[in-house]
């Protein structure tokens, strides 16, 4: 088989570091646009990175049992998109628990990959486990979608931190989704490298079509707004000082909170408001009563691996957008205003406020994401593994 495009049937295996049914991320935008490059995408439901305990038993219920018939019909007609439930016990650190976990991924995978096809693994999720697991299978390409520094997350286990340069160098092909992060791979080998960078799906985010918003929490307030995982990387103690300052703006945040609690004293103000996660569908018309978006992340060395999804998102709905500087939107800082502390950030709002919401600059923000569609970087993908393919299985002068 010289040729990927030649083979009969091709299937992509996703091991993600996310469920289906979670936070629609990159991983899912990946999947869906391979699906209609390749044969067959089989996306495997992780068992996860950390060890479970007693808060995750409503995670737990929503990602089993009869939420599987539920997140099916979430494919949308992709016939060749299946997601996979495999009987992992998600424990980590424990030597006889990494066997069978290994053992039940490993089986699948044998039992998933005939002669006849073309096997792509293509693993975004660090889990211990794997190491064992790829003793015993061989795909016929094994790829890691770098998405993120692990060590960004301090409740993973060091084994989950030094498993993800273990994939980096033994991987055939590393895409990493920021430059920092493509950056730090070439420091562990030389080739097989490439940035594939975060998208955005332009037609799902048309403030055309979505509108409506979330209800004013106070009459006449503004809203700045945020939407994605609520962890410690957010910066509480900024976003207090301006919810302090400004009892006119309303501080939005949506999404799953996974701070243990640090972030209580930000959201015991009565203009921070939390709302829960919400289902990707109808994130569109939430956010689109936000007068601001932005991204108040405290500042430091590991938040330069991040290529933020929502940033592209909010671009996307034509808002004004503030955040950090994150090395990968350097590029897009003409239609972002970047902010280091409480002054600049303040600074950056109360303008946003003022002239941001005007429609010649909404049009500017969504021309500037056009080129980071996910259709794009899906082809760009599968134009790399094509190629890839060819250089593997080239035949020998």
């Amino acid at each position: 088989m010289d040729s990927l495009k030649e083979c009969g049937h091709k299937k992509i295996i996703f091991y993600p570091p996310v469920e289906w049914g979670g936070l629609f991320q990159r991983p899912h935008h990946i999947a869906f646009q391979m699906a209609g490059l390749f044969d067959e995408i089989l996306f495997v439901q992780p068992a996860g990175l950390r060890n479970p305990s007693w808060k995750d038993i409503g995670r737990l219920r929503g990602i089993i049992g009869p939420a599987r018939d539920r997140l099916s019909g979430q494919i949308l007609g992709h016939d060749r998109l299946k997601i996979c439930w495999l009987p992992f016990l998600p424990f980590h650190g424990l030597e006889a628990l990494e066997a069978f976990n290994a053992w039940v991924f490993s089986r699948f995978v044998r039992r998933s990959v005939s002669s006849s096809q073309a096997t792509i693994l293509w693993i975004g999720a660090p889990a211990p486990f794997l190491r064992r697991a790829l003793r015993s299978i061989s795909p016929d390409m094994l790829v890691f979608d770098w998405m993120d520094d692990y060590c960004l997350f301090s409740h993973l286990p060091p084994v989950v931190h030094d498993m993800q340069y273990w994939l980096v160098q033994k991987a055939d092909l590393v895409f990493a989704s920021s430059s920092t992060l493509l950056n730090k791979a070439r420091q562990m080998r030389r080739d097989g490298l490439w940035l594939l960078p975060n998208g955005v799906d332009m037609a799902h985010w048309d403030p055309d079509k979505n509108q409506g918003g979330l209800a004013r929490y106070g009459s006449g307030k503004s809203l700045i707004g945020y939407f994605g995982a609520i962890s410690h990387w957010l910066d509480g103690d900024l976003v207090s000082d301006l919810a302090k300052r400004h009892r006119e703006w309303d501080f939005v945040f949506i999404g799953p909170r996974t701070d243990n609690g640090s972030l209580d004293p930000m959201f015991s103000l009565s203009n921070c408001h939390h709302v829960s996660a919400q289902p990707y569908d109808k994130l569109p018309t939430l956010a689109s009563g936000f007068d601001v978006c932005w991204i108040p992340f405290k500042m430091g060395g590991l938040m330069n691996s991040i290529n933020p999804v929502k940033a592209y998102e909010y671009l996307a709905m034509g808002k004004p957008v503030v955040s950090i500087p994150f090395p990968d939107l350097g590029g897009l800082e003409h239609v972002i205003t970047f902010a280091t502390d409480g002054p600049s950030f303040e600074k950056a709002i109360t303008e946003a406020l003022k002239w941001g919401n005007q429609p010649f600059l909404a049009d500017k923000r969504r021309n500037s994401v056009r080129p980071f569609t996910w259709e794009r970087i899906g082809r760009r993908a599968a134009t790399i593994l094509e190629d890839a393919w060819e250089d593997q299985h080239a035949l020998p002068l």
